[in-house]
């Protein structure tokens, strides 16, 4: 009973894990006020006798394959609007292609996999053997090549840039100098207002590690004594606890003390009263006496008198 019971929670725990896996995408949980209105809209469409239920339908496809639901689920025929308008009785065009489209989204959710990050690392084989480049791979080589045609552009730019007409009248020779004369004042120019952009922004940054810096360890010192205070507490608080816990011991051991010579007063009085004679006691009766009770009667012996004898004259024993 237990192994089925085991089984049994088993298969309920895997059904809970895909129902909530399965509600916590976004795409694939209905949200509850789509879902009742959705459900709003089919009763009322239902009921103006624009609607058919979804169980009509399955009893028409079951009666296509006369009551076989094996037969039915297997069939390949090709399902269309106009297919369900003929064998279905009642149903209308908008809802048979509205149910082929739902159905067809659900089943492509149910058998299509779920993207994962893994999945771009995947390679693929292609169809001479060879492994094809994961899309990882090939979103990182276009963005290489996207990187490398914004660079060449920007030097071209630069370069036409910095070039001199030749309606100037100069020379190549001096239309190059002057070329490189301004692409290096300008490359000059560049580094002393990136340099000193920088070392403001260094300088800032410093200073502003500087106070956090400060800040932060002003609070940590701050934390560290509070919670030596709170240590030297409660090390005060076990010291007087341990006190306390001292005095109830030695009150306790007092106690027992006075317990224990009061047991051994008990015992010596009970040895002493042992010391009595067992014939008073009753705890010793010599063999001749076990009968006598004191109920006892004297016994009459021949040839003895007792106490009650009458004597010769009339006149009994004294």
């Amino acid at each position: 009973v237990m192994i089925l019971l085991n089984m049994l929670l088993a298969i309920i725990m895997e059904n809970y894990m895909k129902v909530k896996k399965k509600m916590s995408d976004p795409v694939l949980a209905v949200p509850l006020g789509r879902q009742i209105q959705e459900m709003w809209r089919r009763r009322q469409q239902y009921k103006q006798g624009k609607r058919v239920r979804l169980n009509d339908i399955l009893d028409a496809f079951k009666g296509l394959h006369h009551g076989n639901e094996k037969e039915m689920f297997r069939s390949t025929q090709m399902i269309t609007p106009t297919y369900l308008l003929e064998n279905v009785i009642g149903i209308e065009k908008a809802q048979a292609a509205r149910t082929l489209t739902n159905a067809s989204e659900e089943h492509r959710k149910a058998n299509t996999k779920e993207f994962e990050l893994g999945d771009l690392r995947v390679r693929e084989q292609e169809d001479d053997g060879k492994e094809k480049a994961s899309q990882l791979e090939r979103i990182d080589d276009s963005t290489r090549k996207v990187r490398d045609g914004l660079l060449y552009v920007q030097d071209r730019v630069t370069f036409y840039d910095t070039v001199v007409s030749g309606s100037s009248g100069q020379s190549k020779d001096a239309a190059s100098l002057l070329a490189n004369a301004a692409a290096a004042s300008a490359e000059t120019a560049a580094d002393r207002s990136i340099s000193d952009e920088v070392l403001e922004c260094v300088g800032s940054e410093v200073n502003r590690l500087n106070y956090e810096t400060a800040t932060i360890l002003g609070q940590t010192v701050r934390r560290v004594d509070l919670r030596q205070r709170h240590i030297e507490q409660r090390q005060d608080d076990m010291v007087s606890s341990i006190r306390e816990m001292h005095q109830t011991l030695l009150n306790l051991q007092s106690e027992a003390s006075s317990l224990s010579n009061k047991l051994q007063r008990l015992n010596h009085d009970a040895v002493k009263g042992s010391g009595s004679s067992a014939w008073r006691r009753g705890g010793v009766v010599p063999s001749c006496f076990a009968n006598c009770t004191p109920d006892a009667r004297e016994a009459s012996l021949p040839g003895l008198r007792n106490s009650r004898t009458r004597m010769p004259g009339g006149s009994e024993g004294g």
